[in-house]
């Protein structure tokens, strides 16, 4: 990033001569405790190659999520890491789209992630996984999908029902359409079996 542009967004309210010596003053106090954290020269600025920020953490287990694997036992990102939203407060087009990739690789890595832990039988982690999705995306079906299968692997029958009712109504309310097949099959047989249970 230019430090014309660097100083003018975190001193936006100062003269532009100010903004710089705010700039000039920050990197100095900086660079004395974590001299790699920020590189430059005459007028660019860019973080250093060692910095991993916590996007790059999310996108890195996102990628490994989809490649099939799960990742590494000593990566370990919060969930909140990916419903945080990228550079909520910039306008520019290109961050519009990098937004956009980001929210969206972070809702398939959740589903993902709750496919997972499912799979492994950390039922408890499945159901938080695919409750962050949710809280991202709210209306987004395939998270609802993945949390119904983490109630009904863990036996929690009732859980699943209620949640697919739940959702319908929000559907039913919101959009004025009704999920789809694929959800309602999950618990498609409960009632069945229910009725089967009762002779």
């Amino acid at each position: 990033m230019p430090r014309s542009r660097a100083a003018g967004v975190l001193w936006p309210n100062s003269s532009q001569d100010h903004a710089f010596a705010c700039l000039r003053s920050t990197l100095w106090r900086l660079r004395k405790v974590l001299p790699e954290l920020i590189q430059g020269e005459a007028e660019m600025l860019w973080i250093g190659a060692e910095v991993e920020a916590d996007v790059d953490l999310v996108l890195r287990v996102a990628d490994t999520l989809a490649s099939g694997h799960d990742p590494d036992e000593g990566v370990v990102v919060p969930l909140g890491w990916f419903a945080h939203e990228l550079l909520p407060d910039w306008d520019d087009d290109w961050v519009y789209i990098e937004r956009e990739h980001f929210r969206m690789t972070a809702l398939h890595a959740l589903e993902q992630m709750s496919a997972s832990y499912r799979r492994k039988g950390q039922f408890a982690q499945a159901i938080e996984s695919a409750l962050a999705a949710i809280a991202v995306e709210p209306m987004r079906e395939s998270p609802r999908r993945a949390l119904v299968a983490a109630f009904l692997a863990e036996g929690n029958i009732s859980d699943a029902l209620a949640h697919v009712k739940h959702y319908t109504a929000i559907l039913d309310t919101e959009l004025g359409v009704a999920p789809s097949a694929q959800l309602t099959g999950l618990v498609a047989n409960l009632g069945l079996a229910r009725a089967s249970a009762r002779r």
